[in-house]
């Protein structure tokens, strides 16, 4: 058994059926390549082929915490041997720091000043907060939730 982008953790063995692996972000898919010793035998693979018109079972990763990977071989006489790969994809992360001093053209009762105001992502999450000491007030009030603040 092998899956591309992927160094399983323990390695590869006949007698080991759990494995773990960890990859970037960036990787949205892998490949299984699994294959029976007995050409009598069966292979499944769940979850389901998310490309059937490739040779090898491909596997699209979710962004949930794991995404699980069975391989089930069935024998002939029907004896069943499962294979479990838990594959963590890393979280996004992010953040991004802007600068700011005598803020022009406030609207009347909004004081002008310096500071910095830092943005935040990870994992579809936004956090936004302003330098120490410092208020981040948005649309009159200095909590707020959505995932948008007009400016204008």
């Amino acid at each position: 058994m092998g899956i591309s982008s992927v160094t399983l953790t323990p390695a590869f063995s006949r007698t080991v059926t759990s494995y773990t692996a960890s990859v970037l972000n960036s990787v949205l898919r892998v490949t299984v390549i699994a294959l029976a010793n007995d050409r009598t035998a069966t292979v499944a693979i769940t979850p389901a082929d998310a490309d059937a018109g490739t040779r090898w079972h491909q596997v699209d990763l979710g962004t949930t915490s794991v995404n699980r990977i069975t391989v089930k071989v069935t024998a002939q006489n029907g004896d069943v041997k499962n294979c479990t790969v838990d594959i963590t994809r890393a979280k996004i992360t992010t953040s991004s720091s802007f600068s700011f001093t005598d803020v022009t053209g406030a609207e009347p009762g909004v004081e002008t000043t310096s500071g910095t105001i830092t943005v935040s992502v990870e994992a579809g999450s936004a956090a936004i907060s302003a330098s120490s000491g410092e208020t981040l007030v948005v649309d009159g009030s200095d909590s707020f939730s959505g995932n948008s603040v007009n400016d204008g």
